[in-house]
């Protein structure tokens, strides 16, 4: 084994304690940063790594206060922390991104708990935000009174950041997510840089939705129902979150025929621009198809792992 990657690991854990600022970067910034901490943490260089994560906290406390340190612990040590010891006890991939949402569910059912009825928290900050949002549509240089646009640009503002709040766990969890499973898959690809081995993830075209997240999805319906409140609102987020696990599965079947059929690169280009195109209804689609799937194995998974 080598380790000609510790320099950019502990670059990249760095990094995040003071570019994390930019919040519009800090998302695309914890992939490499988590991966680093992986990396290091999961070999005789555990101490540099320690270091690298206690400078990152160091470095965002320094350059953007309590705010960014709390987030580089959530975004960068927590994942990387976690994702490094499923990886020292040998768990395997799809383990080791999702355990790392049960500190996050946790902080997301203290968020709900906090500040209560989602829809009255909105009430209560509505006047800051719609303040806010008519001084930015000014320096847009929207013109009140013209022709409806300053008007339109607040009232639509108003609803993305309603929706926003209302479904704001489920946000969170869709990208520790992400950020968990591209920091993975960097890691792999580091770990076999310096000759390491790290247990993949399945290819995408064989993934499938375990069924014990159709019953959460299920059980997130029912609150919907017959709450109202807090519970409706973890009923809608977990519905939410989960949906938009199963509309992966869902691609991951899309992905497999495409593979079946031996598409040509045209086709594959076609398909996938197509579904991006189509956003939120292809997402309904594949979603519906994923959570399907999830029971009848269409592509009879269990069969190929089996066999």
């Amino acid at each position: 084994m080598n380790d000609k990657l510790t320099v950019p690991a502990v670059i990249a854990v760095l990094a995040f304690g003071v570019l994390g600022l930019f919040q519009i970067l800090n998302v695309f910034l914890a992939v490499p940063a988590v991966a680093g901490l992986v990396l290091l943490l999961t070999d005789k260089r555990l101490p540099i790594g320690a270091f690298a994560a206690i400078g990152a906290l160091a470095l965002a406390l320094t350059v953007g206060g309590s705010y960014l340190l709390y987030e580089t612990i959530l975004l960068v040590v927590l994942p990387g922390a976690i994702i490094a010891a499923c990886v020292r006890a040998n768990k395997d991939a799809i383990f080791s991104v999702f355990i790392v949402m049960v500190p996050i569910l946790v902080l997301s059912l203290i968020f709900l708990a906090g500040v209560g009825e989602t829809e009255l928290f909105f009430q209560e900050i509505k006047p800051d935000l719609e303040k806010d949002f008519r001084v930015m549509a000014e320096r847009l240089g929207f013109e009140s009174g013209s022709d409806g646009s300053f008007e339109e640009y607040v009232d639509m503002s108003m609803k993305m950041m309603k929706l926003m709040i209302r479904f704001l766990p489920a946000i969170f969890m869709t990208i520790f997510t992400l950020i968990s499973a591209g920091a993975y898959m960097l890691a792999g690809y580091a770990f076999k840089r310096e000759g390491r081995y790290l247990l993949p993830f399945p290819r995408f075209d064989h993934w499938k939705i375990k069924e014990f997240v159709m019953i959460i999805f299920g059980l997130g319906l029912l609150l919907i129902l017959i709450s109202d409140g807090v519970a409706e609102d973890i009923g809608e987020n977990a519905a939410m979150y989960t949906f938009l696990l199963f509309s992966f599965g869902g691609l991951s079947i899309v992905e497999y025929n495409l593979r079946k059929r031996n598409a040509s690169k045209a086709v594959r280009v076609i398909a996938y621009v197509g579904i991006a195109i189509l956003n939120i209804y292809s997402a309904i689609i594949l979603g519906i198809a994923g959570l399907i799937d999830s029971h009848f194995d269409f592509r009879r998974l269990r069969a190929l792992r089996i066999g």
